[in-house]
């Protein structure tokens, strides 16, 4: 979600309840994420979506979140927070807790890993990709994992990591199942802007073609009628010359 997107009346303030504005439930849904509305004191007032993932959660714990796609807005008297809901968050805490306890991954999370066909990858600290359960991608570059603000619809894949105890990188990547480029509806536009611009062009040349060629035989005729009797004239032929297209 963008700043544009939220407008004065994003809040709606009934007595001493507020709750976060219809169209900005909606935008939410459409992002693939959820809003929270917090006040002054950092206590949750509204929330979109079905649960409360930040309910429960400490002011520190909240304050340390750094999920990529997640942007903050300052309201009169409120303050609100979009989280986008990234499916590899899940797999990678589910993976991550496999690994830390029993050095491996369970049957029931490699299944979770195919069915969304991502991938569990270690790194050692030369960067060396020294182990892949699932998917096998093209090995990741590490400035690949700086985290960064983006729009969850912006990336093809999804990632995270974690630094383990051994000095080894643990990461989780998946396709994005929300991407949307946005160089696909950019090139059908472009397409369907040159198809229309050309199109019209041949449509009004082969118009201007017709009306050419209706208007100048309008007056060419009368011309070769006077050209013909010229001829015969010059030839001292005085017979009437007949029109076939006229025969009166």
């Amino acid at each position: 979600m963008s700043s544009f997107e939220i407008e004065d009346d994003a809040v709606v303030e009934k007595g001493k309840t507020a709750k976060i504005a219809d169209y900005l439930v909606e935008r939410a849904e459409e992002n693939v994420g959820q809003l929270y509305l917090f006040d002054p004191s950092m206590t949750i007032v509204d929330y979109t979506g079905d649960t409360c993932g930040l309910c429960g959660k400490s002011d520190n714990e909240i304050l340390a979140l750094r999920q990529p796609g997640m942007h903050t807005w300052e309201l009169p008297n409120y303050y609100l927070l979009f989280l986008p809901n990234t499916p590899v968050q899940p797999l990678f805490e589910e993976a991550l807790e496999n690994w830390t306890a029993t050095g491996d991954i369970s049957a029931v999370t490699k299944q979770r890993l195919k069915e969304n066909k991502a991938s569990v990858e270690i790194y050692d600290e030369q960067w060396n990709r020294i182990e892949v359960l699932g998917e096998r991608y093209e090995k990741l570059n590490k400035p690949q994992l700086l985290e960064e603000k983006y729009d969850i619809f912006e990336h093809a894949e999804l990632n995270q990591s974690a630094a383990l105890s051994n000095d080894k990188t643990f990461v989780v990547r998946m396709p994005n199942p929300s991407y949307k480029p946005f160089e696909e509806p950019f090139n059908k536009a472009m397409v369907l802007f040159v198809s229309i611009f050309f199109g019209g062009h041949i449509i009004l040349l082969l118009g201007v073609l017709f009306l050419s060629i209706s208007i100048s035989r309008q007056f060419v005729r009368p011309l070769v009628y006077v050209i013909s009797r010229i001829e015969r004239l010059t030839q001292f032929d005085y017979s009437e010359i007949s029109d076939k297209k006229n025969p009166s």
